[in-house]
């Protein structure tokens, strides 16, 4: 039968995608408009280890903020709690 598949072209190769552990144990919630997709971003957060979140919160290590993005809640709350706040920039300098 996986014969039958390899003869008609089917890719039996198991592809599985590498992650690495840079961002392990790290949680970042992205704030304005981004160089990239902020799709793209996520991706890489999680190819490397790290989670997303949607909000701030005590348990948020990092907020990615873009440029101007000082007046918006996540910017003011991330403050209030003492959480990093870095630039896209900053964050593609962590990974490396």
């Amino acid at each position: 039968m996986i014969l039958r598949f390899v003869e008609a072209g089917v890719n039996t190769e198991e592809i599985i995608s590498e992650t690495k552990e840079t961002l392990s144990g790290k949680t970042f919630v992205l704030t304005g408009t981004m160089s990239r997709p902020r799709s793209e971003i996520e991706t890489l957060i999680k190819q490397n280890g790290g989670k997303v979140s949607g909000s701030v919160s005590a348990k948020t290590s990092f907020l990615v903020a873009a440029p101007g993005e000082i007046g918006t809640t996540k910017y003011q709350k991330a403050l209030k709690l003492g959480i990093p706040i870095i630039s896209e920039s900053r964050l593609m300098e962590m990974l490396g």
